[in-house]
């Protein structure tokens, strides 16, 4: 009894980088856990791949998570969506790229049909260019690269994540009285 929680992520992973593992082995370590619940995050990093194409981006994201599904279809599913970040554009002005949209959305749509719930970082923080504002609280929830949650940041992401969670869960019918 009990949770027991693993982490098969990478810094600075991309979908399409789980698209390159080797299928069988990974597949065959994962099962050996028995995962009640996966939880699936990706999008900021895909934003650095200005080689690929938005669509390219969107079908790695539906070929990986296709993947799992296919090898976990009784596991719980849980797609957390790309949180905001801030680079420059061809002016030199901090935006949003419009690439973290485009995999939000479709992301929301891919999870949706492979009966994942999705939880949408970028909403919670108030949608596009939200890091601005989230790096000009006192204290700052957001590090000045306009990329990353300081440490305050990150954990009021875990609570509204666990209270997403949570409150996913039907509280159980009352019993009745003789």
């Amino acid at each position: 009894p009990g949770v027991v929680l693993d982490q098969l992520g990478l810094a600075g992973a991309k979908a399409r980088h789980q698209l390159l593992w080797d299928e069988e082995v990974w597949a065959a370590l994962l099962a050996a856990r028995h995962p009640d619940l996966l939880v699936i995050s990706y999008g900021n990093n895909e934003t650095d791949d200005h080689h690929l194409a938005d669509a390219e981006h969107v079908a790695h994201f539906e070929q990986m998570l296709a993947r799992l599904r296919t090898h976990f279809p009784e596991a719980s599913c849980l797609v957390v969506g790309p949180a905001d970040r801030l680079l420059p554009d061809a002016s030199g002005a901090l935006v949003t790229p419009h690439l973290l949209e485009v995999l939000r959305d479709a992301q929301r749509e891919i999870s949706a049909r492979e009966g994942c719930a999705f939880f949408d970082v970028m909403g919670w923080q108030g949608g596009a260019g939200s890091m601005r504002r989230l790096r000009a609280t006192d204290p700052p929830l957001a590090r000045e690269d306009a990329i990353h949650f300081t440490e305050l940041g990150y954990r009021r992401l875990g609570v509204a994540l666990g209270d997403a969670l949570l409150g996913a869960v039907a509280p159980p019918p009352p019993r009745p009285t003789p």
